[in-house]
Formats: structure tokens, C-alpha cells, sequence
């Protein structure tokens, strides 16, 4: 696993180094790409809420008005707000989250900038230790083993910090050491940053 990792690092440091403006490039491309898409979805989902959030009050002053008016039992009203009151509360609780989420997305452009300058800082990595992974290595996902063309193949996606999970068409351009490891049944490792 940790050859995998070294690997794929050992790439994008020297494909940085050789190809920095076409990196940036690409990256910025992805990036916004993906900030584009993922808002989308964020403000959809957000305009959805605060709809909902806002028929919940209607609706709540629609009982109270008809308990106030003896429409409805005040058991029934206390069963319907009480009901109204936790679906808005759990509303507001994602509301709040998508908000953040938001602000997160708009300091991404600056994420950029640090993601370089730990790629320079690193340009002759010998080892990976755990310092350098922590610096570049936001997560590592293991995916289900499958069979393809024959052979078990496990995809192992590497997600860093500053910049996500990525995928350089052009990283093809920089070799590409083949890492073989002792795993269980056969399985072949395949690494991908997106």
C-alpha cells in the first residue's frame, strides 16, 4: 500500500516539476469543474430546504389557527407541531451545514497555492514518511475487489489535501514505476487519483 502511495506521489511531484503552468492548468480546469458541479447540487439542494423550511412555518401557523379555532383537538395540534418542529429543526441543523460547506468550497482557489509549495518542498522525496503523508494524503478508499478482463483488480483512490482526487491525463507523460505488491489471491493494485 505504501509503495502505491509513494508512487502516485513520486508522480505528481515530478510531473509538477517538469510541467508546473500545464498543472496548474489542469488543475484549475478540474477544480473548477468540479466546484461548479458540486455547488450546483449544494444551492439546489439548499433553495430546496429553505422552501421547505418556509411551508413549515406556514403550515405551523395553519394549526395553530385551527386550534386556536377549534378546527383541530389540541391533541392533534400537538402531535402536527411537534412533528413540523423536528423536521424543521433537522432542516435547519442541514441548512447550516450546506452554508458551511459553501465557504468552504470558496477558499479553494488558495487550497492551490498550498498544495504547490508542499510539491515543492518535497521535490526530491526519497521516502514516505509519515509527515510527508499527512501534508499531502487527505484520505486514502480501498475499493471492492473486482474481476476485469480476467483478473481481480482492487482500484485504491488517493484523495489529497488541498485538491481532491484528481486524475492528470497528462501524468501519463511521466513514468510510471510498476509497483507490484503480495496480496491476497492474485489481486493487482490499481492506484487512481480520481
Amino acid at each position: 500500500m505504501t509503495e502505491v502511495v509513494k508512487n502516485d506521489l513520486a508522480r505528481i511531484i515530478a510531473f509538477t516539476k517538469q510541467y508546473e503552468d500545464e498543472f496548474l492548468k489542469a488543475l484549475m480546469n478540474f477544480t473548477n469543474r468540479e466546484i461548479i458541479e458540486h455547488n450546483t447540487a449544494v444551492e439546489k439542494e439548499l433553495n430546496a430546504l429553505t422552501n421547505r423550511n418556509n411551508e413549515l412555518d406556514v403550515l405551523f401557523e395553519r394549526i395553530y389557527e385551527d386550534s386556536v379555532s377549534e378546527k383541530i383537538s389540541e391533541d392533534r395540534f400537538a402531535k402536527m407541531s411537534s412533528k413540523y418542529e423536528s423536521e424543521q429543526a433537522t432542516i435547519s441543523q442541514r441548512i447550516s451545514e450546506l452554508k458551511k460547506e459553501i465557504r468552504q468550497q470558496s477558499h479553494q482557489s488558495g487550497s492551490i497555492a498550498e498544495f504547490l509549495d508542499v510539491v515543492k518542498r518535497y521535490t526530491e522525496m526519497k521516502e514516505l514518511t509519515p509527515q510527508i503523508l499527512r501534508e499531502f494524503v487527505s484520505k486514502i478508499i480501498i475499493h471492492h475487489r473486482q474481476r476485469i478482463d480476467g483478473a481481480d483488480v482492487q482500484k485504491i483512490e488517493i484523495v489529497y489535501n488541498c485538491i481532491g482526487a484528481i486524475d492528470f491525463p497528462d501524468l501519463e507523460l511521466i513514468p510510471n514505476d510498476e509497483v507490484n505488491l503480495q496480496t491476497r489471491k492474485g489481486v493487482k493494485l490499481v492506484s487512481q487519483s480520481a
